[in-house]
């Protein structure tokens, strides 16, 4: 629950990592909704090979390591995908998520 709860606590250096090898290049297509940053504890596998698109076709799941999840999601009406559901269905852990932009405005407040 630690990263939960502090959020970005032990994690700034990094996201930057992560921010500055964009990974969202080429994940997304017309249909994107939003690019996200899933947190959750712990190093669990995941149980099928990333990248993983969920059974309505509204999450990818494309990099998973270290209590961090990337996802690309899509709106279906008026419903978005949502990587917080999926993560913690799969993993059986609390997750929360933010969108990689609000990801980028905390590490440039870091700086």
């Amino acid at each position: 629950m630690e990263r939960l709860e502090a959020g970005l606590d032990a994690a700034p250096g990094q996201l930057t990592e992560i921010l500055d090898r964009d990974p969202f290049a080429g994940a997304g297509d017309e249909r994107t909704y939003r690019e996200t940053f899933t947190f959750f504890d712990g190093g669990q596998e995941f149980g099928t090979p990333i990248p993983w698109t969920n059974d309505r076709g509204d999450v990818d799941i494309i990099e998973l390591a270290d209590g961090v999840a990337l996802s690309v999601i899509r709106r279906t009406g008026t419903r978005a995908g949502s990587p917080t559901a999926e993560v913690e269905a799969r993993l059986e852990v609390p997750a929360t998520t933010r969108t990689a932009g609000t990801v980028r405005r905390l590490i440039q407040a870091f700086r």
